[in-house]
């Protein structure tokens, strides 16, 4: 429900959602999960609807048109809901979500950083 209100989305709009595990020298360090809105996958951004192993990221960052709104960060159980139960960490965890907007289209990112992660 936050993640449509963030959106803006409609109540009943489809979505595609993508889960991913990125994981450094063989260990989960952060868990994301990215909504597009089924409006946002419209005219040049038809694109999005099957990116399949490729980076959002890069796609992101490499769109002129991409805006970033204000990074959201929250404290999460380790065994939240929020996270698949293979992923679930013995402590609480940090997380953040971001509303981005392609050609005016939004796009939410959110990341979970996993107890391993350990950032040099």
């Amino acid at each position: 429900m936050s993640e449509a209100c963030l959106l803006g989305m409609p109540q009943r709009e489809l979505a595609i959602v993508r889960e991913v595990v990125l994981l450094c020298a063989g260990e989960p360090w952060v868990f994301a999960r990215s909504v597009i809105p089924a409006g946002s996958v419209t005219g040049r951004l038809r694109r999005l609807r099957k990116f399949n192993d490729s980076s959002l990221g890069e796609m992101l960052f490499k769109d002129p048109s991409m805006r970033r709104k204000t990074f959201q960060i929250a404290r999460i159980d380790g065994d939240s809901q929020q996270i698949p139960a293979s992923l679930h960490q013995p402590h609480q965890l940090w997380g953040r979500r971001c509303r981005f907007e392609l050609a005016n289209q939004p796009i939410m990112v959110s990341e979970v950083f996993l107890t391993s992660f350990s950032p040099h």
